[in-house]
């Protein structure tokens, strides 16, 4: 729970940078959370470990129709805010 929590403020942080510092409220923050982790968890699941990026592609590209759907941002913006958000979650898992 504490990392979804986490992963939400991480998104949020980055939605109200590329966003002209305008927070998103958090029902959208974790409906966009989860429009990316449930693609991303079924195909890691899915898929042979060979093909590990399309997990997290798909849900880069879900992510960022789910911001751009209902925060009303660009998509190349909400495009941008996205792959920052799965790139600092890979980034992370490499760490820990």
């Amino acid at each position: 729970m504490f990392s979804i929590l986490l992963a939400a403020i991480v998104l949020g942080i980055l939605i109200a940078t590329t966003n002209e510092g305008d927070f998103p409220p958090w029902e959208i923050l974790l409906m966009c959370l989860a429009a990316a982790i449930f693609p991303t968890a079924v195909l890691n699941f899915a898929l042979p470990e060979y093909l590990f990026f399309v997990g997290p592609l798909v849900g880069a590209i879900c992510c960022a129709l789910a911001i751009s759907f209902t925060l009303g941002m660009s998509l190349p913006r909400a495009i941008f805010s996205s792959s920052m958000f799965f790139a600092v979650q890979l980034g992370l898992s490499f760490l820990f």
